[in-house]
């Protein structure tokens, strides 16, 4: 049977779905469902299903990003997108990643019974041509893609450090080193399209693989944030570590040839400590991100394996202790981001100028650095689910090439900020209007609970605080009252029913304290609970 995933927000949805899709008919079955690109991407991994049903706008990852990243990562299944807004950006750039169909909600239960029928169609397809060929899906290829995702999640700071989240091939007793490259923004990339930005990224990842598969068979390979990829090197236990670093920086002094070589492009690389054990690849990945920062890109890689001494000079290195460790930093920007707190997204932005500007500053090094912070600014905004424009990217990065001081960066990005979200407040407002609604019809269900914002937020997946402030800022009183007022209200209407007596009524809308709830009723209705059966 096909096995099918519904990735989507919208918790009635998932259920209609679930119910009208003809299962039998099709010869499929439901194997899972998500409720954000994110939550998709394990459930994916864990899975490996033949088809998924997605939705686009969905809180901590979006669906178009969730499609870029199993795209990446070598999945082979089909994708069929169920959107609520019809979107014609989001439609392009749907079908420049192949997807299947995509749909307007709401769909008819004919118009979902078409559009899979023809998605199995292609699968059947697809595998008859695989077994005349021999070839058929590798497990192994699927095993890489829980590795990658895992990985890139631990360094760009968005991954869950626990056992339980670690793919098995990384729970082995081994030594393990994180080696950080960045593709620098030079004259030969400044300007080239994001189709052509796509395939530099594959010829990289491919010499990537040339360059370290012999000595590192198992190496894993995954790009980062824009321009800024990792390579996970694991070693056995009883490798010296000395023989480890001079093997990671031999090899990436190779690589850096070979880029310049093959695709003429300028990298530089960082190598972080040998760790031993899972545990220690974050820090080394982390490690290994300021060592590469502390090289002048005007004086192109430095070349031996990166030891900690050879970060010297009055660079960034030397004001690394103002700036977080970069995955909290993308943790920090990504909250800030997804919470609205636009002053707190242009402090940690000025922080990252301050931190990374050159000794020496000159036209070169700064539109490198402009070019640099917009693409990780960018990429972290498509993770926080708020996307940009893509057809803008090529000529944001044109507008930054002109921009060689520090104050008109600045400017340029935060008008970029401000632009974006401008562009994004219908889609903002409509989730924001569906979250408030789910804990509207959440309280009228569940008055007689113990309602707290902790439990809400845990099911919407917003912190507590923003959805304190996203409640008010939609209804106009705050959570609190807005429950007390739920209660008080059925409260007066039991009691003018006549049939309970006050302290039934009381425990029936969720207080156990009599005396509380009859000042709380006075204060909401002018009278208490025994003025109001007197009348």
């Amino acid at each position: 049977m096909w096995k099918v995933v519904i990735i989507d927000d919208d918790f009635q949805v998932v259920r209609g779905l679930r119910k009208v899709i003809p299962w039998a008919e099709l010869d499929a079955e439901f194997a899972g469902e998500a409720i954000d690109g994110e939550a998709g991407l394990k459930l994916i991994a864990e899975v490996n299903p033949d088809i998924v049903l997605t939705d686009i706008y969905m809180p901590v990852m979006n669906g178009i990003q969730m499609i870029e990243q199993l795209k990446a990562g070598g999945f082979a299944g089909r994708f069929v997108i169920l959107s609520g807004y019809n979107d014609f950006e989001y439609a392009r750039t749907a079908l420049r990643l192949g997807v299947d169909d995509y749909l307007t909600k709401p769909v008819t239960v004919e118009q979902i019974r078409s559009v899979l029928s023809e998605t199995i169609e292609k699968l059947e397809e697809t595998y008859l041509q695989r077994l005349e060929l021999g070839s058929a899906p590798s497990p192994e290829r699927r095993e890489a893609l829980c590795l990658e995702e895992w990985l890139a999640g631990e360094l760009n700071g968005w991954g869950q450090s626990s056992a339980v989240s670690v793919p098995p091939e990384l729970l082995r007793e081994r030594k393990f080193t994180v080696l950080i490259m960045e593709v620098l923004w030079t004259e030969r990339i400044r300007s080239i399209s994001l189709a052509d930005w796509s395939l530099f990224k594959f010829a990289v990842s491919n010499i990537a693989s040339e360059v370290f598969s012999r000595e590192w068979p198992e190496f894993c390979f995954v790009w980062l944030f824009g321009n800024h990829a990792a390579l996970l090197l694991p070693s056995p236990v009883h490798q010296a570590e000395a023989e480890i670093v001079q093997a990671a920086g031999r090899l990436g002094e190779l690589m850096v040839g070979s880029m310049k070589t093959y695709l003429g492009l300028e990298v530089r690389f960082g190598t972080g400590e040998v760790k031993s054990g899972w545990s220690g690849i974050k820090a080394s990945g982390e490690e290994a991100m300021q060592r590469m920062f502390a090289k002048q890109p005007q004086q192109g890689p430095s070349g031996d394996g990166d030891t900690a001494g050879e970060a010297s000079g009055s660079g960034p290195a030397e004001r690394a202790g103002e700036m977080p460790l970069l995955t909290d930093y993308y943790q920090s920007m990504t909250k800030a981001l997804r919470e609205d707190r636009d002053d707190e997204v242009m402090q940690l932005i000025r922080l990252y100028l301050q931190h990374r500007q050159p000794a020496q500053p000159d036209p070169v090094s700064f539109r490198m650095l402009a070019a640099e912070v917009w693409t990780m600014l960018h990429n972290i905004m498509l993770m926080a689910g708020l996307p940009g424009r893509s057809d803008e990217e090529g000529l944001a990065l044109r507008e930054l090439s002109e921009l060689t001081e520090l104050p008109k960066i600045e400017d340029w990005l935060e008008t970029q900020i401000r632009s974006l979200r401008r562009a994004q407040a219908p889609a903002i407002q409509e989730k924001h209007r569906k979250a408030v609604q789910f804990m509207t019809e959440y309280i009228h269900k569940h008055y007689a609970e113990d309602i707290t914002l902790e439990v809400l937020a845990s099911q919407l997946y917003i912190s507590k605080n923003y959805l304190n402030q996203l409640f008010k800022k939609v209804t106009g009183e705050t959570f609190t009252n807005y429950v007390i007022r739920v209660r008080i209200e059925k409260a007066k209407a039991l009691l003018l029913e006549g049939n309970h007596l006050i302290y039934e009524v009381s425990e029936m809308v969720g207080y156990q304290n009599v005396p509380y709830f009859s000042t709380l009723f006075k204060k909401y209705c002018g009278v208490s609970p025994s003025e109001l059966i007197k009348r």
